[in-house]
């Protein structure tokens, strides 16, 4: 797969959505807060209309910053992601290394900037004593969204509309992310093409092709393509495949199983999958509600926990975070499906068995489209005691779309050189996969969605008494959020 094919295909992803958000822009939005309706990440690219050459570039001052050093405080540790740092000393020949060299290289040298990284194991921490003290520590912070989310509530970010020229109208910007996040159409954190690590979490279903050969269980592409990859068919899948394989009338090691995964990952993987997000929805003037106790809501969570709990050796019991979901089952040719953040899959390379990669699969037909879940991701947030708004905006801008030819095409061939992907199709099923990414929100986390992500592992289907007891505190906590970004933040 040669490289240049997968820049063209960002940059007619960048026209397509350059387009329609001028037409939207011409009908009266384009603000820097968010729209009622958002552009997705890529869907219709195939179509992408010719555009001028200004319409893919951001629309920027040209300044220089005499060496000024840009400060990024990065919170990401997490040496499991495709890559955590943002910055790099000099090329070395690793392809994602490379780019981010050269992606910020283009930057410093055309704005006169040094762009510097600083590591923090305790962000959250950091970034709120350096604001309360005010010593300016750091231009920019990088999140994951519950942190970014309590700094916004503390009224220690910058609304993205009060940073001159970021526009998260573009499309260098992750539309879903604006959609998912925001309240009441205020922007305090968001993802760009900068950001690696929305695509390293995507929630993604690996599949075995020797058991899926040896049991003939069809062309699962084909399956995907034709929109017939659903929870049944999964379901039917794993009950082909599952065998007692040592006789003890157990579910043990040494079984094969349909797939194996751990707990949480199945949840938060499969209710995006079958559009049933732990999550909250948001109304027409973009404040969040919450609305899941509901007859198809009750029913698809009811469905969800019995195919991946009931179908006798379905699951591999033996999975858990500390054994990458037992992933050692999945590399020896005992489990079918195998379900991980994409990240993750590095534990594959050494698999000497084919695989291949496919989204989670859909409710039922009728359903029209596949959704993935782009995990926790590390946020850009600016900090209230920012020196320079403007000078912020220029640089947050420039990095998101110098991003595109270099860092979103690199990781791509990261992707396909053979590291992680096998085969042809998997271009077209990640291109599938991060243009449906969605992002539950960090409001009511713990009170709805993690309890939700492990009921569903658990089975436990009762969701009448657990909706009882929990909706009046999930009701207070979007009150509370409501006020405070109509208020404070306002």
């Amino acid at each position: 797969m040669k490289t240049h094919s997968i820049q063209a295909k960002i940059l007619s992803v960048l026209l397509l959505l350059s387009i329609c958000l001028a037409s939207f822009s011409a009908c009266g939005g384009g603000s820097g807060k968010t729209s009622d309706t958002t552009a997705g990440n890529g869907a219709g690219a195939d179509n992408a209309a010719e555009s001028t050459d200004s319409e893919l570039k951001p629309d920027l001052p040209d300044v220089n910053y005499n060496g000024y050093e840009f400060r990024l405080l990065n919170g990401n540790t997490s040496t499991w992601m495709t890559i955590f740092k943002v910055t790099a000393e000099a090329e070395t020949g690793d392809t994602l290394v490379d780019s981010i060299f050269r992606r910020n290289m283009n930057v410093e040298d055309k704005y006169g900037v040094k762009i510097s990284e600083i590591s923090s194991k305790s962000a959250k921490s950091d970034v709120h004593k350096s604001i309360l003290a005010d010593d300016n520590a750091f231009d920019i912070s990088l999140m994951i969204m519950a942190d970014a989310f309590a700094t916004a509530l503390a009224a220690l970010s910058v609304d993205y509309d009060d940073i001159p020229y970021v526009d998260v109208d573009k499309p260098w910007w992750v539309q879903n992310s604006i959609r998912d996040l925001s309240i009441n159409h205020h922007v305090y954190f968001a993802v760009s093409t900068f950001d690696t690590t929305h695509y390293d979490g995507a929630r993604t279903l690996f599949f075995n092709k020797k058991l899926m050969s040896d049991f003939k269980l069809g062309d699962i592409y084909g399956m995907v393509d034709e929109g017939k990859w659903t929870i049944d068919a999964f379901g039917g899948m794993c009950s082909a495949v599952a065998a007692d394989l040592n006789g003890d009338g157990k579910w043990n090691a040494g079984d094969r199983y349909g797939y194996t995964s751990y707990e949480g990952m199945n949840g938060q993987t499969f209710l995006a999958g079958i559009d049933a997000k732990a999550s909250l929805s948001k109304d027409a003037d973009d404040l969040p509600f919450f609305n899941l106790d509901n007859e198809e809501y009750h029913t698809k969570f009811a469905k969800l926990a019995s195919v991946l709990n009931d179908t006798p050796g379905a699951k591999n019991p033996l999975g858990d975070a500390a054994t990458h979901g037992d992933v050692d089952a999945f590399l020896s040719d005992y489990a079918l499906f195998y379900i991980e953040c994409l990240a993750n899959c590095k534990h594959l390379r050494t698999m000497e068995t084919d695989f291949g990669i496919i989204p989670p699969p859909k409710y039922d037909e009728a359903q029209e489209e596949y959704m993935s879940l782009a995990g926790n991701p590390y946020f850009m947030c600016v900090p209230i005691t920012s020196t320079d708004l403007e000078r912020t905006g220029v640089i947050m801008e420039a990095l998101a779309y110098e991003s595109i030819g270099t860092v979103a095409v690199a990781f791509y061939d990261v992707l396909l050189m053979g590291k992680v992907t096998r085969d042809n199709a998997s271009e077209k099923m990640l291109d599938l996969i991060f243009n449906s990414l969605s992002f539950f929100h960090p409001l009511c986390l713990d009170s709805l969605h993690t309890k939700l992500i492990t009921m569903v592992d658990r089975n436990q289907t009762d969701l009448a008494s657990f909706f009882a007891a929990n909706t009046e505190i999930i009701q207070k906590e979007i009150d509370t959020a409501i006020e405070t970004y109509k208020s404070k933040l306002a």
